[in-house]
């Protein structure tokens, strides 16, 4: 049984007697009147409409599609402020990649920091936890009648193909089965991307959708976890074959639009998937709808069923005493998250009407802890009540003061006398030094690359005048881009150029007098290229977040000095 709450009952006030004045104080005709009301409270408790696993009772009314976030300070939405300055100074003290967090309780942002170069307009990839927007595009494709349901079969979606391994087994496979990646597909994507792995064999294939379908059976459907970029594919591919639709133009008409999420940058993938990048407070709204169980400002957007179902734990995975749902993950310490690499997140915490969202550039193994961590030794304890607390105004200057300092670059500018190490990047404002003699000879040489996992054609590079830029070519088109090399990123926009979109922000150094070493954030995706050059060679290494390496080599085709 839910508690006497104040901001319950003005929320019922509010939604079924058009006032939230609060009645203690009246005059004495009005008494039986008052009397009444809370009788019908009391029946509104005890029917179920109260019961604190939707928390309904406290959640703001909602947010209407074009209009923004309300900002407040936590002990405004029952929330410590001196807990998040904690965590702030977690942050900026182990020095975690950490690019933004974001608190929303009770409909109201409490808490949002940016570490640089990100911004609150600036948007990052989603990763993984684009697979929970998948999800939502499947259970809404089966709200608009285009999908049947979680029981249709594979095989039926993709009728027009020949299907090898085509046995009753590989015939049982649902939806279901796909959304909780219980499929029973040969599959090991589980591993650093390599020759090994099915995902890079995916992306080599002449046709990936084929190549999934054609997996031969290793378990029966619906018994082992086994995560499959392939499965997300053909899932993406289903809804806009069944639509009629690009992916894109689904999601805006049916899911963005109707909560005002504008401002996103997509990617299509071999074999029918996608990579989408948003704002973090538009991830807080993706979020937020399913906090309020598919329900935008009163227009039910995603049925609330397949939110329920979607979210409910139908497996487990192995990973961290974590569930799975419908492409969503089930943290051990409750609620349920979009997950994605590098420590991408969307937390959803029903029972304290609470959305985190965590962007970020970590490497394994902090990607898997550092998330849920910040998220179970910080927010969650600084939840205190659904009432308001009293001011901290000492708790609220502490947490805007690490905001701040944490918006800043890491690292002060030194004289330009200062020594810095070999092959260490230089603070922000330093004059540079000269560059390596082998920076002139290779400016504006173009290397032909190898066949390699991300379509890189070509590669050149421009080291005059101190400055630095890369040209990168993929399918017979190409772009110029500029590369810090003072320690600051250079963000360049991207007009879907191979698996490049959005935007590419790029920083360099060189090691030694042949190795330049780029890091680069792919629509905020923390990825490393180090480049080593030789006569008329290089070898390209592509290094990524689980410490996984791509090696690529080149030769001259034009050019040079």
């Amino acid at each position: 049984m839910v508690g006497w709450r104040q901001p319950a009952f003005e929320n019922f006030c509010r939604s079924n007697l058009g006032t939230t004045r609060r009645p203690p104080l009246i005059k004495q005709h009005n008494r039986w009147l008052f009397l009444i009301g809370w009788i019908v409270w009391a029946c509104y408790l005890l029917s179920g409409c109260g019961n604190a696993a939707d928390n309904s009772e406290f959640k703001s009314p909602g947010l209407g599609p074009s209009s923004d976030w309300v900002t407040t300070t936590p002990e405004e939405q029952g929330m410590d402020s001196a807990i998040l300055a904690d965590m702030l100074a977690d942050i900026q003290e182990e020095k975690r990649n950490v690019h933004s967090i974001l608190v929303v309780r009770n409909g109201s942002i409490v808490m949002e920091a940016y570490l640089p170069p990100f911004q609150a307009d600036l948007t990052h990839d989603l990763a993984s936890c684009g697979k929970s927007v998948n999800s939502a595009l499947v259970g809404i494709a089966i709200d608009q009648g285009y999908l049947k349901g979680v029981d249709q079969k594979m095989v039926e979606l993709f009728s027009d193909r020949t299907i090898a391994n085509n046995d009753a087994v590989k015939q049982s496979i649902t939806l279901k089965h796909m959304l909780t990646m219980t499929a029973g597909l040969d599959w090991d994507e589980w591993r650093p991307v390599d020759a090994k792995s099915t995902y890079f064999q995916m992306q080599q294939s002449r046709d990936a959708v084929q190549f999934v379908l054609d997996r031969k059976m290793t378990d029966e459907p619906g018994e082992r976890w086994n995560y499959s970029e392939g499965l997300f594919n053909l899932l993406a591919l289903a809804v806009s074959q069944s639509s009629q639709m690009q992916v894109p133009a689904f999601a805006q008409k049916y899911l963005f639009e109707p909560i005002g999420i504008r401002e996103t940058d997509w990617r299509s993938n071999p074999g029918g998937g996608f990579a989408v990048a948003m704002t973090p407070r538009d991830m807080a709204r993706f979020g937020f709808l399913y906090l309020n169980q598919g329900a935008w400002n009163g227009k039910q957007v995603i049925s609330s069923g397949w939110v329920s179902d979607s979210t409910a734990n139908h497996i487990q995975t192995g990973v961290g005493g974590k569930g799975y749902g419908y492409l969503w993950w089930l943290p051990a310490s409750g609620g349920y998250a979009a997950d994605g690499d590098g420590g991408q997140r969307i937390f959803v915490i029903p029972d304290k009407n609470l959305v985190t969202i965590i962007t970020a550039g970590l490497g394994y193994p902090d990607m898997e802890t550092v998330p849920e961590k910040l998220l179970d030794s910080y927010i969650l304890p600084a939840v205190k009540s659904t009432d308001q607390l009293p001011e901290n105004k000492a708790g609220v200057e502490r947490m805007n003061s690490l905001i701040k300092a944490l918006a800043k670059p890491a690292v002060k500018p030194t004289p330009s006398d200062t020594p810095v190490p070999p092959g260490t990047p230089l603070p922000p404002g330093t004059p540079l030094p000269p560059l390596p003699a082998e920076a002139g000879r290779i400016s504006g040489k173009t290397y032909a690359l190898k066949p390699n996992s991300i379509w890189l054609e070509r590669v050149s590079f421009d080291f005059s005048a101190q400055a630095a830029e890369i040209e990168m070519a993929f399918g017979g088109r190409s772009q110029k881009m500029a590369i810090g090399l003072d320690n600051v990123y250079r963000i360049n926009r991207v007009d879907a150029l191979g698996p490049l979109f959005g935007w590419i922000a790029f920083r360099g150094v060189w090691k030694n007098e042949n190795t330049f070493t780029m890091d680069l954030l792919l629509n905020g995706l923390a990825r490393q290229m180090v480049f080593t050059f030789a006569d008329d060679s290089v070898t390209m290494w592509i290094k990524g977040s689980r410490g996984e390496s791509e090696e690529i080599h080149g030769k001259v085709v034009t050019g040079g000095k």
